[in-house]
């Protein structure tokens, strides 16, 4: 389910393309602004005046939204007068014209939320009806466009809805412990990873018999008229492993439901691409346009050219970028021949919580993001595609440099648990192995850690390592040491006193530094403010909030220098194919386009993707 604020610009993009629907041509951000100030909006086709109500027979989204609108035109939208330009055709002097109320039109404010949005909305609705494959030719067809967290008709159910209940329904029977793992971790999601689509445009006549086949695939009724095409197909896919468990129970009887349940997602994703075939149902996906030359893209999945692309699909690792000044790491790679596709691997949580880093996918030849992939599915695709022996060297060195057994595995994934560091941020003075004290002790071992996983073997460039003293300057500036400068063990020197408004000023810095900065003024008891030399252990009592930002800064640079190391191209281990297959596995997942994993000339998929098209960027 989509946050409010993404809510409100997808439902957005409804009314941008009942609009352009009943315009019938090319429609203006004021065609989209007229509509959600109340006035009418027209076109240069129109069929009829749209308003608030009767645009509600075109679309389908969350009431609310409507009040939204309003507030939000009237606080980012101007009327301003008609250009030059404007009055070509119409009779009567400049200064008539300006005179004339109908000569004012609305406007969004320069550079607000409400000019860039309806500048999108604009624009994508343009494109899929003047030039994508999806819309073109059908102005003459109704259509109803449905928010994707939006019930279809009187099925009681969407789209995303029904996929979830089908992985549900197979994390119940599955019995292959690899295949349980993979489907446990999807079917904790909100189906955005089967369908990306953000909204649904429905043939108005064929919303009922759309209705019907979802009530009929999530109740898995066979029988509906709507889906007897796709259950003979589950039967057919079904019916070898029938064959071969026939005449045995327990195990092989449950693995006939496993196979059913999965022929039944796949039924279902025959059903969506040939909805789209039809054009009676499109999914959409929608990411926010920066220009009117918009992109499109149709990702159609069938049953029998999925995986056979994916096996086809060349991936090459271009660079690793461990981000020395940043708490995040990158890779970069080519997907399909083309540049600029990349895997940002960062912390997500909110500030104030601790959590696993994620891998942020941004497609090649595109600014735009396209989806997240968590750690424990990246470790599982990892396991899977034969990449440990990275893990096992990583796991060597947390040993030799903390001692044997000291920094605990995940219960979730492969990597260096979150949990350890949370306790740095949270847990006081001598509690635990892992406490506020110990993050200030501990801190030059992870940068050393840390520097070992960047460091790569051999010709990498110097800007991709990450150094113990970047380490260790960021964690110290995070617990309240203006300059981060102290390292155990690095000589110190005081510089000679000067006077700040009459005040003694001692400066420390580096010997390897230049000048110094000076430390942040005291109090006695009596209250009297001056400056004080400043001992190692005065400089780490920090407020309870600076030990869970440096706790939280160590954490997002060791999970993310770990995820990274798997796929870096100057490691000797895992091999160049097993990199090169985990990225083609994180990134296909993480862009919605399902679940393989490949192994050397093999693949095996767990969760097929449905067909949609993608639209902006």
């Amino acid at each position: 389910m989509a946050n409010k604020a993404t809510t409100a610009t997808e439902s957005l993009q409804c009314m941008a393309c009942a609009i352009r629907q009943n315009a019938g041509g090319t429609i203006t951000q004021s065609d989209v602004l007229d509509l959600l100030s109340g006035t009418k909006t027209t076109g240069p086709k129109s069929k009829k005046a749209l308003n608030y109500n009767s645009i509600n027979n075109y679309i389908e989204v969350p009431n609310w939204t409507f009040r939204f609108f309003k507030d939000w035109v009237k606080n980012d939208a101007v009327y301003d007068f008609a250009m030059d330009t404007e009055f070509e055709d119409i009779s009567g002097t400049e200064d008539e014209m300006l005179s004339m109320e109908d000569n004012l039109f609305l406007r969004a404010k320069k550079g607000t939320n409400l000019d860039m949005w309806v500048n999108s909305v604009t624009w994508i609705a343009n494109k899929l009806y003047d030039e994508s494959d999806a819309l073109k030719g059908k102005e003459s067809t109704d259509y109803k466009f449905y928010h994707a967290d939006e019930k279809i008709g009187t099925s009681n159910t969407t789209f995303k809805a029904v996929a979830m209940d089908i992985l549900k329904e197979i994390k119940k029977n599955v019995i292959d412990s690899k295949f349980k793992s993979a489907i446990e971790l999807i079917a904790k999601g909100t189906g955005d990873k089967w369908n990306p689509a953000d909204i649904f445009a429905i043939e108005k006549g064929k919303t009922s018999s759309i209705a019907n086949a979802l009530k009929a695939f999530k109740n898995f009724n066979s029988n509906a008229p709507e889906v007897k095409k796709y259950a003979k197909y589950m039967a057919t896919k079904s019916k070898e492993l029938e064959q071969l468990s026939k005449d045995l129970k327990g195990k092989a009887e449950k693995n006939i439901n496993l196979s059913q349940e999965v022929a039944r997602l796949y039924a279902f994703n025959e059903y969506v691409n040939d909805l789209y075939d039809t054009r009676e149902c499109i999914p959409i996906s929608l990411k926010k346009a920066t220009a009117a030359n918009v992109k499109f893209k149709l990702l159609q999945h069938t049953q029998a050219s999925g995986a056979q692309d994916a096996l086809n699909l060349k991936v090459e690792i271009e660079k690793v970028d461990y981000k020395p000044s940043a708490d995040k790491a990158i890779v970069y790679f080519s997907i399909g021949g083309e540049s600029g596709a990349n895997l940002d691997f960062r912390g997500f949580e909110p500030s104030a919580t601790m959590g696993d880093v994620q891998a942020q996918i941004q497609a090649a030849g595109s600014g735009a993001s396209h989806g997240k992939i968590a750690l424990p599915l990246y470790s599982y695709i990892v396991e899977e595609s034969n990449g440990m022996r990275a893990i096992k060297a990583q796991r060597h060195i947390k040993d030799r440099i903390f001692g044997r057994g000291v920094i605990p595995e995940s219960d979730d994934h492969i990597f260096t648990p979150w949990k350890i560091f949370d306790d740095y941020g949270n847990i006081k003075r001598d509690t635990g192995r892992f406490n506020q004290q110990k993050i200030t002790e501990d801190a030059v071992k992870w940068a050393q850690y840390i520097h070992w996983l960047t460091k790569g073997q051999g010709g990498v460039p110097t800007e991709r390592v990450v150094q113990r003293s970047d380490v260790i300057r960021n964690v110290n500036q995070r617990l309240g040491d203006p300059t981060g400068s102290f390292i155990p063990g690095v000589k110190e020197t005081l510089l000679p006193k000067k006077k700040i408004d009459g005040i003694n000023v001692e400066y420390w810095h580096l010997k390897s530094k230049k000048g110094g900065k000076k430390w942040p003024k005291f109090a006695d008891k009596g209250g009297r403010e001056f400056y004080k030399k400043m001992k190692p252990d005065d400089r780490y009592k920090g407020k309870d909030q600076d030990y869970i930002w440096a706790a939280k800064y160590i954490k997002n640079k060791v999970q993310s220098a770990e995820a990274l190391f798997v796929v870096d191209i100057v490691r000797r281990v895992p091999k160049k194919i097993i990199k090169e297959n985990i990225l083609k596995s994180a990134y296909m997942y993480a862009a919605s386009q399902g679940l393989r994993i490949f192994n050397n000339k093999d693949v095996r998929e767990f969760l097929s993707a449905s067909t949609y098209v993608k639209v902006g960027g």
